[in-house]
C-alpha cells in the first residue's frame, strides 16, 4: 500500500469529505486505466472516517514493521475480497517490466499472488499431513491398485503445491502459469472423484472363502459395501463442497476485480442453482446413512449459500465502478459466507458427536482399531485443512478462468465483422419486439 497523501499531494489533516472531493476532482480529469483505479482506491480509503483513521494509524507505524504488517493486511484484504486491489510501487514496477499494461490483468495478477502467498503455508501443512497419513498408514487388505488409489489424491495435491510455488515466483507471467496452475488443480480435484468408480473388489484383497467367518467372497463384498460407502463419502464430500463453493467465490471475486463487466452476474445466475442442486443431491445420497438433524441443518445451510446470489443477482449483473462494487457486493458476500460458515460448523460438530451405521464418525485411535469409529480425532484438522485448501485454490483458479473468458469475449466483440455485428444485433432485438 502506498502513501496516498504524498503521491496525490493531499493534506493528511483534511477531513475525509474534503479529501474525497479533492480526489473525485482529480479522477474526473483522469482517463480510465491504472491511474483511475489508483484514485478510486484512494477515494475509498481516505473518504470514509473509519478507513482513514486505520490508514493514518498504519502510516504512522515504524519502517519495517509497518511495511510487513501493511503488506500482510493488504494481502488479507485482497484474499477475502474486501475493497479494491491497490498495487504497490514494487508490484507496478514488476508488472511494467513484464509488459503487463491492461488494468484488469494487473489487478488479477496482483490478487492471485496475494491469495497464493497467504494460502501456501496452510497448503504445505495440509500436504505434509496428507502424505504422512497415506504413506504411513496401514495397507493390509488392499490390492496394488487400492494402494495406488489411496495415495493418488495426496500426490496430485503435492503437484498442485509445486505449481503454486512456481506461480508465486513467476507471478507476473500470466498465460503459462495460469495453464500450469489450472491443470494441476484439475488433476488434484478429479483424481479423488474418479478414483472410486471401479468395482470394490478391485481395491480389497478378499479371499474366495473366509474360514473364520464362513463367508464367501460375494458375502464379504456385500458386507463391505456400506463401510466402503462411508469411507468414500469422507473422501469425496470435502472435494465436492470445496469445489462448488470455490467456483462461486471465484465468480464473485471476478466481479470485484472487473466490476464494469456483466458476465460474472450471468455466470452466477447460471452456476448458483446448479451448485445448490449438486450439494442437495450429494446430501440426499448420504442422508439415509447419516440420518441426523444436525447434519441435515448444516447441509441445508450449505445449499442455501449459492441461492443467496440469485436473490442479489441484480447487483452482480449491473455494471459499476470499483468504488460502487466495494459497497454493493459486501452484503450478499457476507450473507453467503455466514451460511457457508454456519453449515460447516454444524457439520464439524456432527462429525465430532455423530454416528453412521452404528459407529462414531470420530473417535480415539483405539476406537478406530476396534471398528467403533470411522476416523480418529487426529484426522479432523487434516479434514478441515483440506476443505479450506481446496476451496481457496479452486477460487484462485476460477478467477483466472473467468477473467480469461471475459477478456476473450471482449476481444471477439471488438474484432467482430460489421455484417456479423448487424446480424447479432438483429437477433438480440427480435425477442424484445416479440415480447411486446
Amino acid at each position: 500500500m502506498t502513501d496516498f497523501y504524498r503521491t496525490l499531494g493531499l493534506d493528511p489533516s483534511a477531513p475525509p469529505q474534503v479529501l474525497a472531493d479533492q480526489i473525485s476532482a482529480i479522477a474526473h480529469r483522469t482517463p480510465p486505466g491504472p491511474d483511475r483505479a489508483y484514485l478510486e482506491q484512494a477515494w475509498a480509503t481516505l473518504g470514509a472516517p473509519d478507513r482513514k483513521s486505520a490508514y493514518d494509524a498504519w502510516l504512522s507505524g515504524s519502517g519495517t514493521d509497518r511495511a510487513v504488517m501493511g503488506q500482510f493486511a493488504e494481502y488479507v484484504a485482497r484474499f477475502v475480497g474486501i475493497g479494491d486491489v491497490s498495487l504497490s510501487s514494487a508490484e507496478s514496477t514488476a508488472l511494467d517490466r513484464a509488459g503487463v499494461t491492461s488494468t484488469g490483468a494487473r489487478t488479477m495478477l496482483a490478487w492471485r499472488r496475494a491469495a497464493l502467498v497467504l494460502l501456501l503455508p496452510i497448503l504445505l501443512v495440509y500436504v505434509a499431513l496428507s502424505l504422512y497419513s497415506t504413506f504411513g498408514g496401514d495397507d493390509s487388505g488392499l490390492t496394488s491398485l487400492g494402494m495406488i488409489v489411496i495415495r493418488l489424491p495426496s500426490v496430485t495435491m503435492a503437484l498442485a503445491t509445486i505449481a503454486v510455488v512456481v506461480v508465486i515466483l513467476r507471478w507476473t507471467e500470466q498465460h503459462w502459469t495460469s495453464r500450469m496452475l489450472f491443470w494441476t488443480w484439475l488433476a488434484a480435484t478429479l483424481v479423488p472423484l474418479i478414483s472410486f468408480v471401479l468395482p470394490i473388489d478391485w481395491y480389497f484383497d478378499l479371499p474366495a472363502y473366509d474360514p473364520a467367518t464362513g463367508l464367501s467372497r460375494a458375502d464379504l463384498i456385500s458386507l463391505a459395501r456400506p463401510v466402503w460407502t462411508v469411507l468414500v463419502a469422507i473422501t469425496v464430500l470435502p472435494v465436492t463442497v470445496s469445489l462448488v463453493s470455490g467456483v462461486l467465490r471465484g465468480v464473485r471475486r471476478v466481479k470485484g476485480l472487473l466490476p464494469a463487466s456483466t458476465l460474472p452476474g450471468w455466470f452466477l445466475s447460471v452456476i448458483a442453482p446448479f451448485s445448490a442442486a449438486i450439494l442437495l443431491a450429494v446430501y440426499s445420497i448420504l442422508a439415509p446413512v447419516l440420518d441426523d438433524r444436525l447434519a441435515m441443518t448444516g447441509a441445508l445451510l450449505l445449499v442455501a449459500a449459492p441461492l443467496v446470489f440469485l436473490i442479489f443477482r441484480g447487483r452482480y449483473l449491473a455494471p459499476m465502478t470499483h468504488t460502487d462494487a466495494s459497497r454493493a457486493l459486501r452484503v450478499p458476500s457476507l450473507v453467503a459466507a455466514l451460511c457457508t460458515l454456519g453449515g460447516a460448523v454444524l457439520l464439524v460438530i456432527y462429525a465430532v458427536t455423530g454416528e453412521a451405521l452404528g459407529r462414531s464418525l470420530l473417535g480415539d485411535p483405539d476406537a478406530v482399531a476396534a471398528d467403533q469409529a470411522w476416523k480418529s480425532y487426529v484426522e479432523l484438522p487434516t479434514l478441515v485443512l483440506e476443505v479450506f485448501v481446496r476451496f481457496s485454490l479452486t477460487s484462485v483458479v476460477m478467477v483466472g478462468v473467468f477473467v480469461a473468458v471475459i477478456r476473450g469475449d471482449w476481444r471477439l466483440n471488438a474484432s467482430m465483422d460489421s455484417q456479423v455485428r448487424a446480424e447479432r444485433d438483429a437477433e438480440m432485438v427480435s425477442p424484445d419486439r416479440a415480447a411486446r
